[in-house]
């Protein structure tokens, strides 16, 4: 059930630091000053254009008299220049506090932005791996980059422009009421009947274009990231048109959903400008025909409404175009929400975990995992002690890096329990367990930066590197042997993603870096595929000689790979799992 616009804002509200609430309420002395200057300004209108036009003559003396009889004859004898004068600086003021609020609201609002975006990635990071198996990346990358964007323009700024909108309005309708009651009352109505009216019409459109902006928006990322990831495949395939026109038809529609919006929003102020020169015109028409009032009298009044037009279509433009923003942009708020998650899920890494340390055996105890109706294994049990060198071996997709996603904790088990020294593992010492592991994929993701950064892997280790215990890992993967080619040796940038290295060169970078980490279990799934077999060997016979006392975990689909196992699980063709000892 979707919640409703009210409810998703009071909890974004929520999600905002303690810091800038404070800065939202310190907006509100900027708003109501910036208001009381509207209505100075409005005020002063009156007399300026009395003086200027020669009406309102009686009121002219009267505040000249005024002046005189508490002795500041001066100023009544040249009352209209100090009454212009007194017009300009109102003015000045008035533009003044107007800036300082739109400064301080932009400042207040795309730094609330900043922070929301920096939360998503933070919970993004700390979420299960499971969360990033459901979720595709360009969910999450438009969650940080586009939607927390979207959310300063579709929700912060229009709520801050709504409220300091409404209460200038406000002052600007109550100076016009205290010069002539009815004519402004009717204005006014009129005015706010049509935005109504507007309004009502065009909230299911926006609803509708909402849901389109915020799927468009990430299935755009999402097409940019297949198109470049794949950028080798589409050159030899010559895919580029293929991949420019589902992109194109997405971002088109992604633009025009977003003309449609800015339409909806715009259009309304040249309706409602042009009716309230109608209106002003009949107004004029009909004091003319009354022929009750000299046009000079009237003039004042006029001129007024002008001025006080002028100041208040744009406020209530502003606050129809935030509405409009806010229910275009539902959908992204949603998802924002949905992407930062619940307090407790953004809190647990600051709780203290149990602490496990593996000092004898893992074991698995009658798991069972299954994707909705296809079993990966059914009630297995199996137990690794410290110092085997386990092999894992069967045919693609049978389960065996399902099996090390088990071990390592990153999937849990559909039924059955894993126990570290008869320690079950779950949530509230999983983190934990992740200390004691050390993982090398077949594809090892490398950073925009030097072949040392990579292997740390962490820039709160910067300060404490153990240097010693880095060139011996370097030295064990074997980098030293492809290093002194490159500029800076360890100190080289290889690029984003290691695009100047080899395959081979990239794994090595990666087992170094599960090296260096020195954890209890050792898991390298496909690590070595890219090493030719001579050089395979030194690496593995290095890594067990650093391992001894430790347990490893080795997919391969090699056989020289499992030289060194003496354990193995064979995922059979006829879905059993054996577990054997080795040589």
């Amino acid at each position: 059930m979707n919640k409703s616009i009210k409810s998703i804002l009071w909890e974004l509200y929520a999600r905002i630091n303690v810091g800038r609430k404070k800065q939202l309420y310190f907006l509100a002395p900027l708003i109501i000053l910036s208001s009381m200057f509207e209505i100075l300004n409005i005020g002063a209108i009156v007399p300026v254009t009395g003086i200027l036009f020669g009406t309102k003559k009686s009121e002219m003396i009267d505040i000249k008299y005024f002046f005189q009889k508490i002795g500041l004859s001066s100023i009544s004898n040249n009352l209209g220049v100090y009454l212009i004068l007194s017009f300009i600086i109102i003015t000045i003021l008035s533009v003044i506090f107007r800036m300082l609020l739109l400064n301080f609201q932009n400042k207040v609002s795309y730094g609330i932005g900043a922070e929301i975006g920096i939360e998503i990635y933070k919970v993004a990071l700390n979420r299960d791996y499971s969360y990033h198996r459901n979720n595709s990346s360009s969910y999450i990358l438009s969650g940080i980059k586009y939607k927390a964007e979207a959310v300063v323009g579709s929700a912060i700024m229009p709520v801050i422009t709504i409220i300091s909108s409404s209460v200038i309005s406000i002052g600007i309708i109550t100076a016009l009421l205290f010069t002539n009651f009815v004519p402004v009352l009717f204005t006014f109505l009129s005015v706010a009947i049509i935005y109504v009216i507007i309004i009502n019409y065009s909230k299911s459109r926006l609803k509708v274009i909402s849901a389109n902006l915020a799927l468009e928006d990430t299935k755009s990322v999402q097409l940019i990231q297949e198109g470049i990831g794949s950028i080798k495949d589409v050159i030899l395939y010559k895919s580029q048109k293929y991949f420019l026109s589902k992109f194109s038809k997405t971002f088109y529609s992604l633009r025009l959903d977003q003309a449609k919006v800015q339409t909806i929003s715009s259009s309304p102020r040249i309706l409602v400008e042009g009716i309230a020169i109608v209106i002003l015109a009949i107004l004029l028409m009909l004091y003319s025909i009354s022929n009750r009032t000299n046009i000079n009298d009237i003039i004042p009044f006029v001129v007024m409404m002008a001025f006080g037009a002028q100041r208040l279509l744009p406020n209530i433009q502003q606050i129809y175009s935030s509405l409009s923003s806010i229910h275009s942009g539902s959908s992204s708020i949603r998802e924002v929400l949905e992407l930062l998650g619940t307090n407790d899920a953004n809190t647990k890494n600051s709780l203290t975990h149990p602490k496990i340390e593996l000092s004898k055996l893992i074991q698995l105890k009658n798991i069972s995992f299954y994707y909705e109706n296809k079993i990966i294994f059914n009630e297995l049990s199996l137990k690794f002690i410290i110092g085997d060198i386990v092999g894992i071996r069967g045919k693609s997709g049978g389960g065996k890096s399902t099996l090390l996603d088990v071990i390592m904790f990153l999937q849990y088990p559909n039924e059955g329990s894993v126990f570290i020294d008869n320690i079950k593992l779950d949530e509230s010492n999983k983190e934990s367990w992740y200390n004691l592991i050390a993982h090398v994929p077949q594809q090892t993701f490398l950073l925009d930066g030097s072949i040392k950064e990579n292997v740390i892997f962490n820039s709160d280790l910067e300060g404490s590197i153990d240097n010693e215990k880095l060139e011996k890992c370097l030295i064990a993967a074997q980098i030293n042997e492809f290093s002194p080619n490159l500029n800076d040796g360890y100190r080289s940038f290889i690029g984003e993603n290691g695009k100047n290295l080899s395959g081979g060169q990239r794994q090595r970078i990666g087992i170094a870096r599960a090296l260096y980490r020195n954890a209890e279990i050792l898991i390298l799934d496909e690590a070595t595929s890219g090493l030719n077999e001579t050089l395979e060997l030194e690496v593995l016979s290095n890594i067990f000689k650093m391992f001894q006392y430790k347990i490893v975990f080795i997919v391969s689909h090699r056989p020289n790979t499992f030289k060194f196992c003496n354990k193995f699980v064979d995922f059979t063709d006829g879905d059993n799992i054996i577990l054997s000892p080795g040589i």
